[in-house]
């Protein structure tokens, strides 16, 4: 199992942090997740290109992979 550390966007993050936003659509080629895996969030502020300070874990439970080979 891995640990991935991520940039999100405030938009999302607000929707992931309260229960909206359960899933993240990524390229094949961005990362090797695999189930078990736990993302490391961090909120990523745009304007100011820095960290909040804000931050999330969330753990990979499934992987889609019907479009896999099309991303």
């Amino acid at each position: 199992m891995s640990i991935h550390e991520l940039k999100c966007w405030p938009e999302y993050f607000a929707v992931v942090m309260d229960g909206t936003k359960t899933f993240e659509f990524r390229s094949k080629y961005d990362r090797d997740f695999q189930i078990g895996d736990t993302l490391y969030l961090r909120e990523w502020d745009v304007k100011t290109k820095g960290y909040s300070g804000r931050i999330l874990y969330a753990d990979v439970s499934y992987i889609l992979t019907v479009f896999a080979d099309h991303v």
